[in-house]
């Protein structure tokens, strides 16, 4: 059994989802098919898993809590390892962090050039 303080720290990825809107799901949905994502070390499955997360969560939000339940439809073959899916779920975490910063870096430079179109038509104005 897990430590509680290590068990909330799991669940970062599934707060994460869960507080996403449609239309940062979708953006969340182009990152993970992205070449960033598609060039992660060979077998790993945390796109997939993020993936899997988020459709539990917009479907059974309850079904996330178990698990097992998770575990099993990522690995249907496979025993329920405990160390595996922490493992997956601190990978989530990870991939959802550098998902928020890239959106974060597309905000800023959108806001940026907003500011620069509304200098250089200042300054053409003032020109006229």
């Amino acid at each position: 059994m897990q430590p509680q303080g290590n068990k909330k720290g799991y669940r970062t990825a599934v707060a994460i989802l869960s507080r996403l809107t449609k239309d940062e799901q979708k953006s969340l949905n182009l990152f993970v098919a992205s070449p960033y994502c598609t060039n992660l070390p060979a077998g790993s499955d945390c796109p997939r898993f993020v993936l899997l997360l988020l459709k539990l969560i917009q479907k059974t939000p309850k079904k996330v809590d178990d698990e097992s339940h998770v575990f099993r439809l990522m690995y249907p073959d496979q025993e329920f390892s405990p160390n595996k899916y922490h493992r997956m779920m601190s990978d989530a975490n990870v991939l959802l962090k550098k998902f928020i910063i890239s959106e974060q870096a597309a905000k800023a430079i959108d806001d940026n050039m907003a500011l620069l179109y509304q200098i250089q038509y200042w300054r053409q104005k003032k020109e006229k």
